[in-house]
């Protein structure tokens, strides 16, 4: 019998053939292997055994090779394949209260206002990562550059034209 199919608390429950070989087994049982002695103690005194018990019983007698005669063979555990579908990316709710945003370049001269309708904060459960797309309301796009998200045009920058009538355009809020 293969030492890696045990019997389970699941094979007695559902096997009702099992409980009485056990019982059977432990009102004949001479040997001195103290589980087993205790067993038999307790299905004397009390008349029945508890599925823990059982169970020990059961993969006792697999090693008894009169015993293991009687035993049916235990069932290998029925596994369930189940393939894990993970999102690539999962899109969060965000309020961007921050309207300005700016390149961290030494040479970015422009803060352009950020389109808070579609800029996207964005969860990678794989990497458990977190990454934010950013849009402004004057279209120009930033792509993977460095970016300054901030309250207020940084000194030494201007605020750009076609951001500031786009947002008086579309009454955009940042609240």
């Amino acid at each position: 019998m293969p030492a890696d199919h045990r019997f389970t608390d699941r094979d007695v429950r559902e096997n009702s053939n099992l409980y009485p070989i056990a019982a059977e087994y432990l009102r004949n049982y001479g040997g001195d292997f103290d589980f087993l002695v205790r067993a038999k103690r307790s299905l004397e005194a009390i008349g029945s055994l508890p599925l823990a018990t059982v169970r020990g019983v059961l993969n006792c007698m697999r090693g008894d090779p009169s015993a293991a005669m009687v035993l049916p063979q235990p069932q290998p555990p029925k596994l369930k394949v189940v393939e894990i579908q993970r999102p690539a990316r999962v899109q969060l709710k965000a309020t961007f209260h921050k309207p300005y945003l700016t390149s961290t370049w030494p040479t970015a001269y422009l803060a352009h206002r950020l389109d808070p309708e579609r800029t996207k904060l964005w969860w990678y459960p794989h990497t458990a990562s977190y990454s934010w797309e950013p849009f402004v309301l004057c279209g120009m796009y930033f792509g993977r550059k460095p970016l300054l998200n901030t309250h207020y045009v940084p000194l030494g920058k201007k605020e750009c034209q076609r951001s500031v009538d786009a947002a008086w355009v579309r009454d955009v809020s940042y609240e």
